[in-house]
């Protein structure tokens, strides 16, 4: 998938000892969701209203559920649902183009991960995917019942319609900039796009509306690109400065995460199989005639837990109360230190991996061995960081800024999370199954230790979320309720740098509600 890559990488990060850190981003008809691990979970009620706590009107759990149920379609089959030990809800689901399926095959840490999770006092979620994912449970995925191939928004949304004569998509082509007519008034409208394809510039007309959907990365560069942003970066570059908004770029936040890998028993099979010739060969040709397998799965398990099941929350509590929130939106800052001290708030996910993932300072496995990883992501960061063009060359990707670990919460949520990780495995479920641990190893032992080792590998979870705020203009925000980016006429945004606060999820199912939603705000503006 290297053609299909952005490749993005972001500028050297002081909280992560100077390293850049790899984002990659989806580079083709379909975006991220043809590269992704096509997870389809959703966040608590409470924190999708939050949106419209923070200004924006519309925007509430019930509007999502409802975009929600028109996106999916649930396809988990009763023996899946039966050996999972689910209850799932099916009033929470609809008819929509993207298929929401279980694990193929369950991994054989499935089930004692479960049980380890209910040791510590996670309990066992039946239902997680209906938005209230506090516990433990298997993967829900974007991947076809039939086929076990991805669903991307490519092949849900695209391909069913690809033949209609309104319709003509342009690939190999890269969006410079949008142009605005003379009009002096006091909304500018977009009047042209123009892209660049095989060395050459090319305009389209805009007949209604401009519909910018590029991605929290590179929406802000072609906002920035066309005049729209915080002037003095755009002077900067000699763009002419078109609007002015100086939240363009800013308020970028993702899932910070660290790596804890175990070498676990080779009488426990894992994914780490695939590494073999032969059984890679044999999988493929399962999937070819019977599309399933291990390449017709993704066999990760999940927990989301609150402070109080993970971590000394006084301490992380503390830490927030000493945050200097200048970067963060104050209402933004409000609803994290409410969520910290809200037991029903999960602030840790734990992916379960069934296979050796690599790290620095351990990045590749010992042949012959089997292991298990864990993901360990903060949920709701406090970090805020940007994407801000670095030239006026629209070819030139964006700088990327995370300001990873640039607070002490963050760094404090994931240190807990190492500790967490050690109790985890030294349960009456794990401790049959673990060797040894590897990263970040039993070296680092006090709470200082593993900071200087979270700091060396901390990465992101490709969560790339906000850096065109659906907030109040005079709060930093680009856009408004109904999309339209403050100043213009006539140009939307429907992409996931619309969210204003990071969700307790992954974001994919979010985004395709998002698109749901936006799709009627345009229809009813063209009645």
């Amino acid at each position: 998938m290297k053609d299909a890559d952005w490749k993005f990488m972001t500028t050297p990060q002081e909280g992560a000892k100077n390293r850049r850190i790899y984002m990659p981003r989806g580079k083709g008809v379909g975006g991220s969701s043809i590269l992704n691990l096509m997870q389809l979970g959703r966040a608590p009620a409470q924190e999708y209203d939050a949106f419209e706590r923070l200004g924006v009107t519309g925007w509430t759990s019930t509007e999502f559920l409802e975009y929600f149920k028109k996106s999916q379609t649930l396809s988990f089959t009763p023996a899946e649902i039966q050996n999972l030990g689910l209850k799932p809800s099916n009033d929470v689901h609809g008819s929509g183009p993207i298929f929401n399926t279980l694990p193929r095959v369950t991994s054989a840490l499935y089930h004692p991960f479960v049980k380890a999770c209910e040791e510590v006092g996670i309990p066992f979620n039946p239902d997680a995917i209906r938005g209230n994912n506090t516990g433990v449970w298997p993967s829900s995925n974007a991947i076809h019942p039939e086929t076990g191939a991805r669903v991307s928004s490519a092949s849900a949304y695209y391909e069913p319609i690809k033949q209609q004569s309104n319709l003509v998509v342009i690939t190999g082509a890269r969006v410079t900039r949008i142009l605005f007519s003379e009009d002096s008034s006091s909304e500018v409208v977009a009047e042209s796009i123009e892209y660049s394809k095989d060395g050459q510039v090319f305009l389209v007309s805009v007949k209604k509306e401009v519909i910018l959907a590029a991605g929290s990365l590179l929406t802000p560069q072609i906002l920035e690109l066309s005049g729209i942003g915080d002037g003095e970066i755009l002077k900067g570059h000699n763009i002419p400065l078109v609007v002015d908004l100086p939240g363009v770029g800013t308020n970028l936040q993702d899932h910070f995460a660290t790596t804890f890998v175990c070498e676990v028993s080779n009488e426990v099979e894992t994914f780490d199989a695939l590494q073999d010739p032969d059984r890679e060969a044999k999988e493929w040709k399962l999937f070819e005639e019977a599309k399933t397998g291990m390449l017709a799965t993704i066999p990760f398990s999940f927990s989301f837990m609150p402070l109080k099941l993970f971590a000394e929350g006084n301490k992380i509590r503390e830490a927030a109360a000493s945050v200097k929130p200048e970067k963060i939106h104050p209402g933004s800052f409000k609803i994290l230190q409410e969520w910290l001290r809200n037991d029903e708030v999960c602030q840790l996910e734990n992916i379960l991996v069934p296979y050796f993932v690599p790290t620095p300072s351990l990045p590749t496995p010992e042949a012959g061995k089997h292991y298990m990883s864990f993901t360990l992501i903060v949920t709701h960061p406090f970090a805020r960081g940007s994407v801000h063009i670095n030239s006026a060359d629209p070819h030139d990707l964006p700088d990327v800024n995370l300001s990873a670990l640039d607070n002490p919460v963050d760094l404090a949520i994931l240190v807990d999370a190492v500790k967490f990780a050690r109790k985890l495995i030294s349960t009456d479920a794990f401790k049959p199954i673990v060797v040894r641990e590897l990263v970040p190893s039993l070296a680092a032992q006090t709470d200082s230790d593993i900071e200087e080792a979270v700091k060396s590998q901390v990465s992101t979870s490709f969560h790339p979320i906000g850096t065109a705020p659906m907030l109040p203009r005079e709060e930093g925000g680009v856009v408004g309720p109904d999309l339209k980016v403050y100043g213009t006429y006539n140009i939307r945004i429907v992409d996931a740098s619309i969210i204003p606060l990071q969700i307790g999820s992954h974001p994919m199912a979010t985004v395709y509600a998002i698109g749901e939603k936006a799709a009627d705000i345009i229809k009813a503006a063209k009645t």
